[in-house]
């Protein structure tokens, strides 16, 4: 009994390291003939132990155990590529790789996970101080308008996360929503471009006459790539109406000629009108022996001549002054718009130009009996131009100024564009024209002035856009992505309505413009 107990811990011992269990009368052979197996190499896991030899017949020792399994291969520790978004790569989402922003952060902190910042430019700051130039930005509504210039190049801004853990949340973006009107995001000579991921920027509608909404404007940039962002632009505003200021014309008593007296002719009477110009009056001819003609009124429109010496039915009477020429109505806007460094302006309707004044009249001659010749009445003046009506305002999600920018699964959202503004009329000339001054004994009367002109009619405004992307120098590229639109704004009516009008505005999804 003690021989086999003995034996069969032993065995056991055996076992533990491979070797066949022996029999208690011939253990000591049996454990002289018999090794462990060999154990696997350092850099694994050991292999499985060989299968226990079978015991031997009788007083034969059995086989021995098997050789020990080959080593597994060491893991290779894992690495995090840079390339990818914080979406992809969930090791980026680290204090060491990028800097964060939340709706409920504060600018005086650290910009880690813990104590993110509060804005976007304090982020874009930070991130290309760090090296990284990588902000994240957990979902919500930014009260804020953001500027990318030069020194912001290469910057990498992603949404979607939640505030909560920092994990990414599809579907969701960290949105600029400002609460005041203009331009949400402006990126501007960022020449090795930007990236955003899952942002959105929300333009507030246009409320003052002819304002545009316009969500996000990239100049003179290079790489720009959006995804699964939201550009979103609000109502453009009608177009102002274009004004009339009315003038203050000249008394009766101030354009009328003037009386000779004895044989000395009338001095000419020049007025001032309300815009600067000028209309005279001619002088009367002197009488008796130094007798002369009248003189000729201005400015020259083909009348108001002057009298003639002689007999005041034969000729010594001035002439009438004409009436101003009728000042044409200016152009209506003929374009929509043009796009340039400072953005988009819609195109307005032309001013008009102020009515000319009429004629003076011609001064009478004086007699060679005696007596002078009366002065001419003074041209009557030209009236005030209307204004041009403005262009109404639009609405667009993008302005894309030589600069290349692609978009995948994105919205590009635009809305109604404002009407035009219609074109103001031009003011009534004065009517009533300077009367003729009176000769003296025998001398001649001088003549009328003429009418002045109505002033010009200003031209109407052209209705606003609606468009995803408006462009100039190379087209956007839209991947998954389908711009939407709204209405077009409708054409303002001129000062002179169905003469001078504007045009209709535009509603595409992509427009390109000169």
């Amino acid at each position: 009994m003690k021989k086999m107990g003995f034996a069969f811990v032993l065995a056991a011992v055996a076992l533990s390291c491979g070797l066949v269990a022996c029999s208690g009368d011939d253990f000591g052979s049996c454990e002289a003939n018999n090794d462990c197996g060999t154990g696997g190499s350092d850099a694994g896991t050991g292999g499985t132990g060989g299968t226990s030899g079978t015991g031997g017949t009788g007083n034969t020792g059995g086989t021995g155990g098997g050789s020990g399994g080959t080593a597994g291969s060491g893991g290779d520790g894992g690495t995090c590529d840079t390339t990818k978004s914080p979406s992809e790569e969930s090791c980026l989402v680290s204090d060491e790789s990028a800097v964060f922003v939340s709706p409920a952060g504060a600018d005086t902190d650290a910009g880690t996970k813990a104590k993110p910042l509060a804005t976007f430019a304090e982020a874009v700051k930070k991130a290309k101080t760090a090296g990284h130039a990588r902000v994240i930005a957990c979902n919500g509504d930014y009260d804020e308008k953001l500027a990318l210039a030069a020194a912001a190049d290469g910057i990498k801004i992603y949404g979607g996360f939640k505030c909560s853990d920092w994990s990414y949340e599809t579907g969701v973006r960290a949105t600029l929503k400002p609460k005041t009107r203009g331009i949400v995001l402006t990126v501007d000579t960022l020449a090795g471009g930007a990236t955003f991921e899952d942002v959105g920027f929300v333009a507030m509608p246009g409320s003052d006459p002819g304002e545009s909404s316009i969500a996000v404007f990239v100049k003179e940039s290079g790489a720009i790539t959006m995804k699964r962002v939201k550009l979103e632009a609000g109502k453009g505003a009608k177009g102002a109406a274009g004004t009339k200021t009315d003038y203050t014309y000249p008394s009766q008593a101030a354009l009328n000629g003037k009386d000779a007296s004895g044989d000395t002719g009338a001095a000419f009477n020049q007025v001032t009108c309300p815009d600067g110009t000028k209309t005279t009056g001619a002088s009367g001819g002197n009488g008796g022996a130094g007798v002369t003609g009248g003189g000729l009124g201005q400015p020259d429109l083909g009348a108001g001549k002057a009298g003639a010496i002689g007999s005041c039915s034969g000729g010594g009477t001035g002439g009438d002054g004409n009436p101003a020429a009728t000042v044409a109505p200016s152009d209506g806007a003929k374009s929509f718009g043009s796009l340039g460094a400072a953005g988009w302006e819609g195109t307005p309707g032309t001013s008009g130009k102020p009515g000319g004044p009429g004629q003076g009249g011609g001064g009478g001659a004086g007699s060679s009996t005696s007596g002078g010749g009366g002065g001419g009445g003074a041209g009557a003046c030209g009236g005030a131009p209307g204004k041009g009506g403005s262009a109404g305002g639009s609405s667009i999600a993008l302005l894309a100024l030589n600069s290349t920018v692609s978009f995948d699964t994105s919205e590009v959202l635009a809305a109604d564009a404002g009407d035009g503004g219609v074109g103001a009329a031009g003011q009534t000339g004065q009517q009533q024209s300077g009367f003729p001054g009176k000769g003296a004994n025998l001398g001649c009367q001088g003549g009328a002035g003429g009418k002045g002109a109505d002033g010009g009619a200003g031209g109407g405004g052209a209705g606003g856009v609606s468009a995803g992307v408006v462009w100039k120098g190379k087209a956007a590229t839209l991947t998954a992505t389908a711009p939407k639109v709204g209405k077009k704004g409708t054409k303002g009516a001129g000062g002179k309505p169905g003469v001078n009008d504007g045009i209709d505005g535009d509603a595409k999804p992509t427009l390109e413009v000169q």
